[in-house]
């Protein structure tokens, strides 16, 4: 058994291995701790690392000293597009870089946006411009271009609330996808050695570097509206008179808006994407095209409604290949039509005060006593004349509806009976003898004489209307067939020619002169035309499909004034066709 000097001594070795173990433990700890320790910062750019620095708060001062330079210079609030993150990492000192190094390093892999305005029609962009002020001043001006003379308007603008339920979302799932990251790979810049440093670390230690001046402010939508117009300089007198096609129409406005939802909120877009103010307008004012349907009424033909709805009859005959013979159409067919239909409009809403012809009716009646080549007055007659004021809606200054508000009747239409012969003339035999001839002969002459001066008396003067060729033309240039003439039909009096021709054939002015009546006749003859021509001459266009002048113009010989329809009382396409001399109907044919 050892004795106790020999275990103490043995106890002695054993410790100084114990202590051995325990120095070379710290001091291997202490190397392999200095070595890995975490003494710096990977900043990263949407995860790629562009710098390591000593302490965080240097890429903090250098991403503010960045961002406060860059607003300096472009004047406009921006919002940097990247996220950067700092996370602790072991680096050599050869390894990290300068301040300077770091703004360079940020400056050139970093972008942004800058702050400015879209504006939004029915819920869709249009147009980026640079503030809400210049926003305002474009849709004024789109506005104010339906204002009367010295009209003025002002905007409407209210904050829309917005929901942020779905942003918040956003951001948790963010948040959620870098708490479930493990592991972060790390890549130095090129602004440093070439030394690519991977790290496995708790992802908690990472950190987002945020500057207020990066962010982008809280979105704001406003609703755009017209509010307050005013259509005279004194605000006690709203009502405008204007001279308007050869006739005086009162005029009020009630309303202006856009006829679209309108609005305009702010977001950060690289400064390309910003439009001038007149590219702005210009992008607004644009048309696109849409196809719609359209059922046919009574009176419709293709020409119209082309005309009507900004198209053409080629279009609408392509659309829609079951159309083999446009004229043969009927009420209650189903077509489709690409119309175009702008971005942005302006909706007015106007009352209207004007005076209306009404034209006299004219009646025939047979007189026996007559024979049938000649007329007779019985009562003269005379038109009327009517105080309309309408409510009409327009939209981009085209009118879509018109509502009758009151109507007034200044002057009574007076009806004009005219007698029309039956009897038949007797016939005149050839004498035998020369005594008789010439007896027969003056008695003829003297008959013909009498019925021509009473013919004359009846219908006026039988010399042509001076007019630029000397004479009327045909009010379809030729085209079309005589369905109907004048004179005796069916038991009446036809007071004109009619003219069978395909809808919308187009229909010319027999002569020169002013237009007194343009629009529909409940009388019968449904959409009609009336010209004076001077000289107590008029001619009449009636059953238009489409009417190309309004009432106080003044047209030309030869000029295309309506198209071949049949409104009114009709049984198919055909202008009816009438010449009147003092008020009374007279064969057109006497005058072309």
């Amino acid at each position: 058994m050892p004795s106790f000097v020999e275990q103490i001594k043995n106890n002695k070795k054993v410790n100084k291995m114990i202590i051995g173990g325990v120095v070379i433990t710290l001091v291997g700890g202490s190397l392999l701790w200095y070595n890995t320790r975490k003494n710096a910062y990977a900043l990263s750019v949407n995860g790629e690392v562009v710098a390591v620095v000593k302490e965080k708060e240097q890429a903090t001062a250098a991403y503010e000293e960045l961002v406060t330079s860059l607003k300096k210079d472009i004047g406009v609030d921006i919002a940097v597009n990247e996220t950067l993150e700092l996370e602790p990492i072991h680096s050599k000192a050869s390894e990290m870089n300068t301040y300077d190094e770091l703004v360079k390093a940020l400056s050139e892999n970093i972008s942004y946006g800058v702050e400015a305005y879209e504006i939004l029609v029915d819920g869709n962009s249009y147009a980026v411009i640079d503030s809400q002020s210049a926003a305002e001043t474009i849709l004024t001006e789109i506005a104010k271009a339906y204002l009367p003379a010295k009209g003025q308007l002002t905007l409407e603008v209210a904050t829309v609330e917005t929901e942020t339920s779905g942003e918040t979302e956003v951001s948790q799932g963010e948040r959620a996808e870098e708490e479930n990251r493990a592991e972060a790979q790390v890549t130095q810049s090129p602004n440093t050695e070439s030394t690519e440093v991977t790290t496995t670390t708790n992802n908690q230690e990472i950190e987002k570097v945020e500057v207020a001046d990066a962010l982008p402010q809280e979105e704001v939508t406003n609703k755009v509206s017209v509010g307050n117009i005013q259509v005279e300089e004194n605000a006690e007198e709203t009502e405008e008179t204007e001279k308007q096609e050869g006739q005086k129409i009162q005029r009020t406005m009630h309303g202006l808006d856009f006829n679209e939802e309108v609005t305009v909120r702010n977001v950060y877009v690289d400064q390309s994407e910003i439009l001038s103010a007149e590219k702005a307008k210009e992008v607004l004012l644009d048309k696109r095209y849409e196809t719609i349907t359209y059922e046919l009424k009574e009176g419709d033909n293709i020409w119209d409604i082309a005309v009507k709805h900004g198209t053409t009859m080629e279009r609408i005959l392509e659309l829609n290949s079951q159309i083999v013979d446009e004229t043969r159409m009927q009420i209650g067919d189903v077509i489709q039509l690409e119309v175009p239909k702008p971005i942005l409009s302006i909706s007015t809403v106007e009352e209207a005060t004007f005076k209306e012809l009404i034209p006299g009716e004219i009646e025939y009646v047979e007189f026996s006593d007559l024979y049938k080549d000649e007329t007779k007055i019985y009562q003269e007659g005379n038109d009327g004349l009517k105080e309309l004021t309408v409510e009409v809606t327009k939209v981009n200054g085209v009118e879509v509806s018109r509502q009758t508000i009151s109507e007034k009747v200044l002057k009574e239409p007076k009806t004009k009976v005219i007698a029309y012969g039956t009897k038949e003339r007797p016939v005149v035999t050839k004498p035998t003898t020369n005594s008789g001839s010439s007896s027969s002969n003056s008695s003829s002459s003297s008959s013909n004489s009498s019925s021509s001066s009473n013919n004359s008396s009846n219908s006026g003067s039988s010399s042509k209307p001076s007019t630029s060729s000397g004479k009327f033309i045909h009010p379809l240039k030729g085209a079309g067939r005589v369905s109907s003439g004048y004179g005796s039909r069916w038991g009446s009096f036809h007071k004109g020619i009619d003219y069978a021709a395909s809808a919308g054939t187009p229909i010319y002015a027999s002569a020169a002169g002013q237009v007194i009546y343009s629009g529909y006749n409940n009388g019968g003859y449904g959409k009609l035309i009336i010209i004076d021509h001077g000289n107590g001459y008029q001619t009449y266009y009636a059953h238009c499909s489409s009417l190309y002048v309004n009432v106080g113009a003044y047209v030309s010989q030869g000029q295309n004034i309506a198209g071949v329809g049949s409104t009114g009382d009709s049984t198919g396409n055909h202008l009816h066709f009438e010449v009147r001399k003092n008020g009374t109907p007279i064969n057109p044919t006497s005058v072309y």
